[in-house]
């Protein structure tokens, strides 16, 4: 802990427990765009469920564009 006195860390994860137990402030990078996640929202079930949906749709135009390039 004492390294994030003068440092910033970038943490990537996608298991969101782990984030909330390690970082300090929780950003989503959507599309390019870095968005802010207040910590209470994580808490939430349906906050955790967009997040997760938006994550695999993302996953899913991720795979879509690997076998058209194939």
């Amino acid at each position: 802990r004492q390294i994030k006195k003068d440092h910033i860390i970038i943490f990537s994860t996608h298991i969101m427990e782990l984030a909330l137990d390690l970082c300090d402030d929780i950003v989503i990078l959507n599309h390019g765009v870095l968005e802010e996640v207040p910590k209470e929202n994580l808490d939430n079930e349906e906050f955790k469920e967009r997040i997760l949906e938006a994550l695999r749709r993302s996953e899913e135009r991720r795979v879509g564009k690997e076998c058209r390039s194939r």
